[in-house]
């Protein structure tokens, strides 16, 4: 117990069951993997790994997990199959460790997330990654919290007619600094399956808006 919070280290394959039937899953990484990655150019590859399961469904969400993290999780046989992922470390692009068409078929998720900020001075999600997981996930859905300049060359400009898009769907007290792509994004699971917010035909429309999504290169969209 600090300051009045209570804090746990979790062990991996360990449960923790919140909200009633919604449950918690740390995937990543071990004591071990915490002790193997302790140098500071390491530290991105002890990140959390967790997922979130609930009515059947299952969202992962990836931390800042590169290849090297994800070879660990491959090597433990551990069950990462989910249908969202929240893509490693906005997207950048790892050579070392597990490639990512092999990440692709651990997971093997309908819908992937790119948590990335159009202002980031890292170049991320990298086009290389973005190009793999749709090589290897042909109908994968692909969503990214705002656009950057992978995408169009002066996103900034767009967020006028991007933000009057999903006015309905972003909150006011949660627009981004930047420009959005998807915005904050909402996933919905019940009894129906998943929903997200936006849905895929207003998110469609706001990807037309940019000059040169990297989620459409190579890719027919419906």
């Amino acid at each position: 117990m600090r300051d009045g919070t209570l804090w746990e280290r979790p062990d991996v394959g360990s449960l923790l069951r919140n909200l009633g039937m919604v449950a918690f899953r740390f995937i990543h990484p071990t004591p071990v993997d915490r002790m193997a990655m302790s140098d500071a150019n390491y530290a991105n590859e002890a990140s959390l790994i967790i997922r979130i399961e609930y009515l059947g469904k299952a969202i992962l969400l990836g931390g800042d997990v590169g290849g090297e993290g994800w070879q660990q999780v491959q090597d433990r046989q551990v069950d990462v199959r989910s249908d969202v992922l929240r893509v490693s470390h906005h997207g950048a692009w790892h050579q070392d460790g597990l490639p990512i068409s092999r990440i692709a078929e651990l997971v093997r998720p309908d819908t992937i997330v790119f948590s990335v900020g159009s202002q980031n001075p890292h170049g991320h999600p990298s086009a290389s990654t973005v190009a793999a997981y749709i090589a290897s996930l042909p109908s994968v859905r692909v969503l990214c919290t705002e656009v950057t300049p992978r995408c169009d060359s002066l996103p900034q400009d767009r967020r006028g007619a991007v933000e009057a898009l999903l006015d309905n769907s972003i909150p006011r007290t949660q627009r981004p600094a930047s420009c959005p792509c998807a915005g904050s994004i909402v996933v919905e699971i019940s009894d129906a399956g998943l929903q997200f917010i936006p849905d895929r035909t207003l998110h469609n429309r706001v990807i037309d808006l940019f000059e040169h999504p990297l989620c459409r290169i190579g890719r027919r969209i419906n």
